[in-house]
């Protein structure tokens, strides 16, 4: 019996040991990705000098867009935009051009990438 008793103490310390350690960090280590949010900034009345607020941009790479002239009749009232002034922007082959428009809200943004030009 103290044999049999002997062994199972052996079994579980020893032989099981890594499958037990295992059982532990999953109870223990969690990761969890927390954005930090950048802290309000007030004047002494209280009046907001810097709050958070997130803005979209639209960017685009000349040289991955396939018809150019699509984009740009698509891109332009949802940008307002002229059409012209935005075909003439991204009718290249650069890799690269400033953004197309700057500050879109996020319902602006989302309207774009439902377009998925």
């Amino acid at each position: 019996m103290a044999l049999g008793i002997g062994y199972r103490l052996f079994s579980k310390q020893v032989l099981e040991h890594n499958n037990f350690l295992a059982l532990a960090e999953e109870q223990y280590i969690v990761k969890k990705d927390l954005p930090a949010l950048r802290g309000k900034i007030y004047f002494s009345d209280m009046f907001p000098a810097a709050t958070n607020s997130r803005t979209y941009q639209v960017l685009a790479i000349p040289r991955q867009i396939e018809d150019k002239n699509v984009a740009a009749e698509k891109l332009a009232p949802l940008l307002d935009i002229k059409e012209s002034d935005l075909l003439a922007t991204i009718d290249n082959d650069k890799y690269y051009v400033p953004p197309l428009k700057k500050r879109l809200t996020e319902e602006e943004g989302q309207k774009i990438a439902n377009e998925k030009i």
